[in-house]
């Protein structure tokens, strides 16, 4: 593996990484403004171009970055200054480290809203099992979003972890 493939997994892993919390922003974001136009009679512009225009900038970003990875690794000339350019580790190669990369974003993925899951999931049963109606655990649409998009997330990190041959194959092409 060169220096240059080393920089360009690591851009990669972490611009995919960036494109699904940017997602599932996005999608909050979107239940939020939905819950604001319900309530609200008048509001004001600043509610809704600010968070767009700021969705807009990371999505710009993120495409230049999955586009014109080699680009900016010869910007910031970060394959440059080293003693030789290959990585010598063992028997890995370039797609072994795409693999493990993957596993590491999946699992981040999983760790990250596997709390926020187990938590939801034990307010919402003790909602249901509850004699009297507790406020605080009453859920809102705000926080049912928020359930689902954690839902799709651990779902997103296991199919990282279990298929990560398959995507890093597709991120190799």
């Amino acid at each position: 593996m060169t220096k240059k493939d080393f920089f360009r997994l690591i851009i990669k892993t972490v611009a995919i990484y960036w494109t699904i919390v940017t997602v599932f922003s996005i999608i909050s974001f979107l239940f939020s403004l939905y819950e604001v136009f319900e309530h609200e009679k008048s509001i004001s512009r600043d509610i809704i171009v600010y968070p767009l225009s700021i969705a807009i900038f990371e999505i710009l970003i993120l495409i230049l970055t999955i586009k014109y990875t080699d680009n900016i690794i010869k910007i910031l000339r970060l394959d440059k200054g080293f003693d030789d350019a290959q990585i010598v580790i063992g028997s890995f190669d370039v797609l072994k480290w795409t693999q493990f990369a993957i596993i590491i974003l999946g699992g981040l993925l999983f760790i990250e809203n596997l709390p926020g899951f187990l938590t939801q999931t034990f307010s919402f049963f003790k909602q249901q099992i509850s004699a009297k109606q507790i406020s605080e655990f009453a859920p809102n649409r705000f926080v049912e979003i928020r359930y689902y998009t954690q839902i799709v997330s651990l779902v997103i990190g296991y199919l990282f972890i279990s298929n990560n041959r398959a995507v890093a194959r597709f991120l190799m092409r």
